[in-house]
């Protein structure tokens, strides 16, 4: 069965937090870096986006699955998504395969 969802998630996001985080790669997989090059997300996903606006940032798992964290590495969405648009105004569309 497929399912189609248009998700809104509205965030409180801490201000006090403004570090850019930029995507790196180490032995095929991506996680974040800061620009003084600290991990601060380790390298454990497949695929990873920039973070938007809203704070989050959709990464792909090994499993195959989509989901979005945040700048913490927590995540907001878990991987279980077959496909995903980026979230914009808060607002994603998401595609799950059941």
């Amino acid at each position: 069965m497929h399912k189609f969802l248009l998700t809104t998630l509205f965030l409180i996001v801490n201000l006090g937090f403004t570090q850019n985080l930029y995507i790196f790669k180490e032995n095929g997989l991506y996680g974040y870096i800061n620009k003084e090059e600290k991990i601060l997300i380790p390298a454990k996903f497949t695929f990873a986006k920039r973070f938007s606006s809203d704070g989050l940032a959709k990464v792909i798992e090994p499993n195959k699955k989509f989901g979005f964290i945040n700048k913490k590495g927590e995540y907001v969405l878990p991987p279980q998504y077959t496909l995903t648009s980026s979230f914009h105004n808060h607002k994603a569309i998401i595609f799950k395969n059941d």
